[in-house]
């Protein structure tokens, strides 16, 4: 940060190209996360929803939960923090 509370540039751009990615939780994206936690054995709807939108985006999904994630899909590409 530039100053106290003030973002950079980067920080501005980073945070704007992360809101183009804002994907809605529609019917057809809820059913395929309720079917990825049916096969993997899992309750956690929102990491289905995550790595289901990282693989249509071919996307690294960054996160301090890989075991859980990798649970859902073995293949996806984790950036751990």
């Amino acid at each position: 940060m530039a100053e106290y509370g003030q973002p950079t540039r980067e920080e501005t751009k980073w945070a704007k190209s992360a809101l183009e990615r804002i994907v809605p939780l529609d019917e057809e994206l809820s059913r395929a996360c309720g079917e990825l936690c049916g096969q993997r054995k899992t309750a956690d709807v929102i990491d289905a929803c995550v790595v289901i939108v990282a693989r249509e985006h071919q996307d690294a999904i960054v996160t301090g939960d890989a075991a859980d994630l990798r649970r859902l899909d073995p293949r996806c590409a984790l950036i751990e923090v």
